[in-house]
């Protein structure tokens, strides 16, 4: 370790909240989806994910390539401070939401 280095170095570890530690990736996924549904413009953009992957701390949403505008209307700033609180709510902790073209 070089001595002129400082600063501080830190260990960040996920919290969940207690009703998100026994529910299985797939369930919470399920539980987002069944939250989103309710919003139907968010929704209608939403159901053209072909696949949505959770891995603990970011929501990842693949979109096939002919729904790249749709893609692209979701990353806007109202859509996605939306998605962000609806996401938030239903695991209880933020996480990264990430929107990627898939063929």
């Amino acid at each position: 370790r070089d001595y002129k280095v400082t600063g501080v170095q830190t260990c960040a570890l996920p919290i969940s909240s207690p009703e998100s530690v026994n529910r299985s990736k797939e369930e919470i996924v399920n539980a987002i989806k069944g939250a989103l549904k309710r919003q139907n413009f968010l929704w209608s953009m939403l159901e053209h994910a072909k696949r949505w992957e959770f891995n603990g701390v970011e929501l990842w949403l693949y979109f096939p390539p002919e729904s790249r505008a749709l893609a692209e209307m979701l990353q806007a700033s109202d859509p996605m401070s939306r998605l962000q609180l609806a996401v938030d709510q239903v695991v209880g902790r933020p996480l990264a939401i990430l929107i990627e073209l898939a063929a």
